[in-house]
């Protein structure tokens, strides 16, 4: 995905295509990585599915119904008990923790606005990555190979750095 945005640049079509970044995003640091590398959008279907069902696994008729079933409301897979609307209060909470994780990470980076978000405030891992996409590799020689002793993904600016971003 790291290069659609260049490529839709030079082909004058940046401002006519949306990039959809899908599959394996499940955490806020996920969408985040994914908008900075220049997705337009995040679409995340397995953690909306796993909160609908997260406090009513006990409900579902069939206990290894497939989540599809659910998301198409086949009623088969549902017995009397399942609460439609609890699930969907469920869900509203997932997206509200979301949102407020992605406030706490702009703000560690001196962003107000997730379309701040560059290549240059993520940090990658894997050299290979690092190679590809643009971010700076954090890791350097060690025992493991490539992946060197860290967990974060995303650039901590300075205090001055933030203040300066922020003015």
């Amino acid at each position: 995905m790291g290069n659609c945005p260049d490529l839709a640049a030079q082909r004058g079509m940046a401002e006519d295509i949306s990039i959809l970044a899908a599959g394996g995003l499940v955490e806020p640091g996920d969408f985040l990585k994914a908008i900075a590398l220049g997705a337009t959008a995040c679409y995340s279907a397995s953690a909306n599915v796993m909160a609908l069902l997260s406090d009513q696994l006990d409900r579902a008729a069939v206990a290894m119904a497939p989540p599809y079933a659910l998301i198409l409301q086949s009623t088969q897979y549902l017995n009397d008990e399942f609460e439609r609307d609890r699930s969907a209060d469920n869900v509203v909470r997932l997206v509200q923790a979301w949102h407020e994780e992605f406030d706490l990470a702009l703000r560690a980076m001196g962003r107000t606005s997730v379309r701040q978000l560059q290549p240059h405030d993520l940090v990658a891992r894997k050299r290979d990555l690092a190679q590809s996409l643009g971010p700076e590799w954090v890791g350097g020689p060690n025992p493991g190979g490539d992946t060197p002793h860290v967990s974060a993904g995303f650039r901590h600016h300075s205090t001055a750095e933030r203040e300066h971003r922020v003015h």
